[in-house]
């Protein structure tokens, strides 16, 4: 699948998720403590990600350069 106006696309549903979260004062209805754990439980989770997709990548880069696969 391809999507040609994914710049766009990922732009405006940033931008919307931004604003409805300052316009609803979502974050308010937290406590100090339960907003850092929830903070800290987000950047986990997006370094975790962030690490196995580079691990993913590593993988296929190793497997493409193998003699084997470059003669076929």
């Amino acid at each position: 699948m391809k999507i040609v106006y994914w710049k766009p696309i990922s732009l405006l549903l940033a931008t919307s998720s931004h604003i409805a979260i300052w316009y609803f004062n979502i974050l308010s209805r937290f406590q100090s403590d339960e907003l850092r754990g929830l903070m800290s439980d987000l950047f986990t989770s997006s370094i975790t990600l962030i690490g196995f997709i580079f691990a993913v990548i590593a993988i296929l880069v190793t497997i493409t350069e193998h003699s084997l696969i470059k003669i076929m």
